[in-house]
């Protein structure tokens, strides 16, 4: 019987865009405060788990996050393009407020039927599965029996976790993934299984209680 293939999944903690609903995408912003405790909450969390191996988005809110778990283990996270949010395009930079004046009717597809969005200059949500889904697929194949920790975005993991599960992208808008959120995929001999997901309690209370 092989072994199991264990992948930690984390989204990056609050960013300066996060709070004011500012479109991220591919553009770098810099954790806030807040997000730098959200992240060293969870590197607490997480400093008992035996983790062989990190990588992260080399995007800046990734990264950040990633070396604050890396640290607590004497690692250092393998910066990976491949594994960066969705290129949202036109959007990028813009607040959602006023995406949903400009682009009312593109904006309205996001939200309710996201698979059949293509946003002018940006990857479509079809696009970004074969970007991360191929990409978290080659880091388990080189990792095979191996505690993984991937460190990445909302858009970005949310696909990947779809991708594991065999999931139409039909299923997206389902989906909710808080800042410093922990969801956990096991790859087994017959299938892949979602263990934990959008996992936040960490957050709750304080750093060294």
């Amino acid at each position: 019987m092989a072994e199991t293939t264990r992948i930690y999944f984390v989204r990056h903690g609050e960013s300066e865009w996060n709070i004011i609903n500012k479109v991220q995408g591919q553009k770098n912003s810099l954790l806030t405060e807040n997000g730098k405790l959200q992240a060293a909450k969870l590197a607490n969390r997480l400093k008992n788990h035996d983790i062989d191996i990190i990588y992260s988005s080399d995007l800046t809110r990734a990264y950040e996050t990633a070396l604050t778990i890396a640290n607590e283990k004497n690692m250092i996270p393998i910066k990976n393009s491949n594994l960066q949010e969705m290129n949202f395009g036109i959007w990028e930079g813009e607040l959602f407020n006023d995406i949903l004046v400009e682009h009312k009717e593109d904006y309205l597809k996001w939200v309710k039927s996201p698979e059949l969005l293509e946003i002018p200059k940006g990857e479509t949500i079809h696009d970004l599965e074969n970007r991360v889904g191929s990409e978290v697929k080659k880091i388990i194949n080189v990792n095979k029996g191996k505690n993984i920790l991937i460190v990445s975005h909302g858009t970005a993991l949310k696909t990947m976790i779809l991708s594991l599960l065999n999931t139409s992208l039909n299923n997206y808008k389902n989906l909710a993934m808080g800042n410093v959120s922990l969801s956990i995929v096991e790859v087994r001999d017959y299938n892949n299984v979602l263990i934990t997901y959008n996992d936040t309690s960490h957050l709750e209370g304080d750093l060294n209680e």
